[in-house]
């Protein structure tokens, strides 16, 4: 990534066998390796906050791989990220209206 100037953003999924989702606790794991992930100058996105509130079986096919609706859910914030935190992106934008 230093070498080509890509941006590396971390995604951290929540388990989704344990009925509802929720964001990533203060002092758990997510939080040091979030810590350690911006020093390094990495980008992270907690998807507990994207699928807070719904149910692990609503949105996976098992614990830890998502089924359409997640992997939507997934693909709408992480657009809605790239544009808002990095503006050069906001032609993806226009791009991800076209395959609605």
């Amino acid at each position: 990534a230093d070498i080509s100037g890509a941006k590396v953003i971390i995604l951290f999924s929540p388990a989704l066998d344990r009925g509802r989702v929720h964001p990533f606790k203060r002092g758990s794991l997510y939080e040091t390796a979030d810590e350690w992930a911006k020093e390094l100058g990495m980008e992270t996105i907690d998807l507990g906050e994207v699928f807070k509130g719904k149910q692990g079986s609503e949105i996976g096919l098992d614990s830890c791989h998502f089924n359409a609706l997640g992997h939507r859910l997934l693909a709408d914030a992480l657009a809605k990220y790239l544009v808002t935190e990095h503006p050069e992106m906001r032609s993806m934008e226009k791009w991800r209206e076209s395959i609605h």
